[in-house]
């Protein structure tokens, strides 16, 4: 019973393995960095949002995948904010925005249209190629 019940396993295993890996497959590579930010420029443009800063951070690695922080500021009315953050999340890449912080320029009280200030870190994510830490790993099991 418990053999049959390993060959299950071993099987299910082995499907988990590939749908992982067809999944890390559509993660993109840093060499895509650029054209997400081009996306975020096309999508602020759209808006009619003015975009002040886009820094890219430093890579933080959670294996498999490595998550790209980078920093944005846009500026604009709260429904064209609203727009731009919808506009985000239907991106060719998946991008999630934390650390928002939104806030007010004071303008004189003849401007009826506040413009607001959305600061927030933009992460994206790419798949680690684990496949030279398997090499390294297994090269360094057979040193020993």
């Amino acid at each position: 019973v418990q053999a049959a019940s390993l060959d299950n396993l071993k099987k299910e295993l082995e499907l988990i393995e590939a749908s992982l890996d067809e999944l890390l497959k559509k993660l993109p590579t840093t060499a895509e960095i650029p054209t997400l930010i081009q996306e975020m420029h096309q999508a602020a443009a759209k808006n009619n949002l003015t975009m002040t800063n886009v820094t890219p951070g430093e890579t933080v690695v959670e294996k498999p995948i490595e998550r790209l922080p980078i920093a944005i500021s846009v500026s604009g009315s709260y429904e064209q904010l609203s727009q731009f953050i919808r506009d985000v999340g239907k991106m060719s890449r998946i991008v999630t925005l934390a650390n928002i912080n939104l806030s007010s320029e004071n303008k004189s009280a003849k401007d009826d249209g506040s413009k607001l200030t959305l600061s927030a870190t933009a992460n994206t994510y790419k798949a680690m190629d684990l496949s030279k830490e398997a090499k390294a790993a297994s090269a360094a099991s057979q040193a020993e």
